[in-house]
């Protein structure tokens, strides 16, 4: 009656200013971490590294906090999606588990296929337990995500980097700063994801193919006949490099799945995550509700070998007098760098087809 009256009153109460308490600090920190397409940069930032990127361990507690509530909420719609709305069937988690129980100081790079733009939100939820997230560095993951797209508004700049997304500036080369601040991230020993192949490709479109079934790119670039995986860009290249060649003159080895010491880079390849956000021939989602009774597969390699590369490049690099040979000749490691990411999503292509196929017989 009248005490119950009271504690509901009171459990409202707190409820509500619980709630107006979360989102003032949801503003208040959304506001503070906001980041900027590369036309509406500010000019401190447009030519060095974000001064305010730092290791997520080292954050402000309520900034760590917000970013914990805001990507268990996205692992839970995500898990929802892909297990119980779908089934999703996973190969080789366990090199994933033992990437993400790095040591201290060592990075992490997931790369793989593209095929919608859920891809990195959805994928990985299923596999990070509560546990995992209470480590900053496995809270979440920092991707790159096409400009125009999450930061088209200033609402979506403030919210998309609490939950740890990134401008890339489609177009804008591989030494522009928006890919320099993911790089930081990397250096710091956070757990990041890149798309080497830059957009989404989807089995079912025409726009994706060339008339000799490769995967083609706006510029004319395509991959190989038959093969899913469309052609890779040289980005990816380029934060292999500076995050395990901090300094050149390192000894360059490969120790339980560690380059220099420095980054894992594991690779993963899913198929029919199309089905379940289908794309037009324009490329723009044809709804944003997710499909049901679907099947998707999604397999971990094992971490990828860079170090016979990496010698290799002292000595390229060794080789230059000027320093517009050495610029050219880093394009050459860069591309040398992708195309042994791109070897390693090839051949977990090819295995999980088969392992798909066996399964659907």
């Amino acid at each position: 009656t009248t005490r119950r009256r009271m504690i509901s009153h009171i459990v409202r109460n707190v409820t509500l200013g619980s709630l107006g308490t979360l989102v003032a600090l949801e503003g208040y920190y959304g506001w503070r971490c906001r980041d900027w397409r590369h036309d509406n940069r500010p000019v401190e930032y447009q030519n060095r590294i974000d001064p305010r990127i730092k290791p997520t361990k080292d954050e402000n507690i309520l900034l760590k906090c917000i970013r914990f509530i805001d990507i268990y909420a996205v692992k839970g719609i995500m898990t929802y999606v892909l297990t119980i709305r779908n089934q999703t069937h996973y190969f080789g988690v366990h090199n994933l588990k033992d990437a993400m129980n790095r040591p201290e100081g060592v990075g992490l790079l997931t790369v793989c296929n593209h095929v919608t733009t859920i891809d990195s939100a959805s994928l990985f939820a299923p596999q990070m337990h509560f546990r995992d997230l209470l480590d900053t560095r496995n809270c979440g993951l920092w991707n790159v995500a096409r400009e125009d797209q999450p930061f088209g508004t200033r609402f979506l700049s403030m919210i998309c980097p609490l939950v740890k997304i990134m401008p890339i500036f489609r177009g804008g080369g591989v030494y522009q700063i928006a890919l320099s601040n993911f790089i930081q991230r990397v250096k710091f020993g956070e757990w990041c994801h890149i798309f080497p192949e830059g957009r989404t490709y989807q089995d079912q479109l025409k726009s994706c193919w060339d008339d000799q079934h490769r995967r083609i790119r706006a510029s004319g670039r395509t991959g190989p006949p038959n093969r899913s995986l469309g052609p890779m860009k040289w980005g990816v290249g380029r934060v292999v490099y500076e995050t395990t060649m901090q300094d050149e003159n390192t000894k360059c080895a490969f120790e339980e799945g560690i380059n220099n010491g420095k980054l894992i880079v594991l690779p993963m390849y899913h198929l029919n995550m199309e089905q379940i956000l289908p794309e037009a021939e324009d490329l723009k989602v044809i709804s944003p509700i997710p499909g049901k009774k679907k099947e998707v597969y999604c397999m971990f390699g094992k971490p990828i070998d860079f170090s016979d590369v990496l010698e290799g490049s002292k000595e390229k690099l060794a080789s230059c007098r000027t320093q517009e040979e050495r610029d050219k000749m880093m394009y050459v490691i860069y591309e040398e760098l992708t195309c042994r990411v791109e070897k390693a999503l090839e051949s977990l292509e090819y295995e999980l087809k088969a392992v798909r196929k066996w399964d659907q017989n």
